[in-house]
């Protein structure tokens, strides 16, 4: 199957369910979702009796014309074939380009640590789409790895540490609309405090997230 299911508004299916209500999640303090049913239906079963602060730009991308459809369904689709030859490079036909997509991704990802700040809040989830996760992590994570790196199967996520002192939320969110003019959301930006240093930090051997779930 394995469909480019991006703004299709589908709710859960059985295994789905059965999947999450079979893990422990994270507790937190403050939910955040995609306006999406998969996710908010998610977040219903993992966090059921939280409020759900829905943020649009959180939603999975616009796969355009891919949308709905599967690689054999494309085969001698020509759009297609160019899409698969650039390497997922180039934008989806009459749908988002994947730097469109991590921007708005960031963009939604500021908007939640911006609520967290005012809110004095330490610890949220944010249930979202496999590519909103990986748009977040290879932008903000330390070590950096590529953007294929962090995907995540249905039910699996992260866990992210964000150290406000060294970044504030505020600042990040203001920066977001200028990721793909040089600047970098990474560096000591986002990296976890090394010890009783607290304010450096050590790449090679620290990270500021770890896998859930990392034996399935």
């Amino acid at each position: 199957m394995h469909r480019y299911i991006g703004v299709t508004d589908e709710p859960l299916c059985e295994e789905g369910i059965r999947l999450v209500q079979g893990r422990t999640y994270p507790d937190v303090e403050l939910v955040f979702v995609s306006p999406l049913k998969r996710c908010r239906e998610t977040a219903g079963l993992i966090y059921p009796n939280m409020e759900k602060n829905v943020i649009e730009d959180l939603s999975e991308c616009d796969f355009g014309d891919f949308e709905n459809k599967n690689a054999e369904e494309m085969q001698g689709n020509p759009d297609y074939q160019a899409w698969v030859d650039s390497f997922a490079a180039l934008p989806f036909p009459n749908g988002e380009s994947r730097e469109d997509f991590i921007e708005r991704s960031l963009k939604g990802f500021a908007k939640a640590l911006e609520i967290c700040k005012k809110r004095k809040i330490t610890r949220a989830a944010l249930v979202v789409h496999g590519g909103t996760i990986m748009s977040i992590m290879s932008a903000c994570t330390v070590p950096e790895e590529d953007y294929y790196f962090f995907q995540a199967a249905n039910g699996d996520g992260y866990e992210l540490e964000w150290d406000e002192e060294i970044e504030d939320a505020v600042d990040f969110a203001g920066r977001c609309g200028r990721i793909f003019d040089g600047f970098n959301h990474r560096g000591s930006a986002v990296a976890v405090p090394s010890g009783a240093a607290g304010g450096e930090t050590d790449h090679p051997v620290r990270k500021n997230y770890k896998k859930l779930f990392p034996e399935i």
